[in-house]
């Protein structure tokens, strides 16, 4: 069992935009955490019923994951609601 989740997570190295299914770290089940790379916020959680995995860990954005926010119109998307609810 895994006992830092961050470090597992991380160590997954799961691209930008994209998401992964592997045994979860906390509960040892199989194929039951999920991890999904939102543009340098690593957000995970596992489906298992009894375990308590959950949560996200922001690993910043490198120049990669802004030309892809970018071009996959994401980052106008998230000005637009940053903009809405700061005003």
């Amino acid at each position: 069992m895994y006992t830092n989740v961050r470090n597992f997570i991380e160590s997954l190295d799961v691209p930008s935009g994209t998401s992964m299914r592997t045994d979860c770290p906390v509960c040892s089940r199989s194929n039951t955490f999920s991890v999904t790379n939102d543009y340098g916020q690593l957000l995970y959680f596992c489906f298992h019923a009894d375990c308590s995995a959950k949560g996200g860990v922001s690993l910043g954005m490198s120049v990669n994951d802004m030309k892809g926010m970018y071009a996959s119109n994401l980052f106008s998307v998230r000005v637009l609601l940053e903009l809405s609810l700061s005003g």
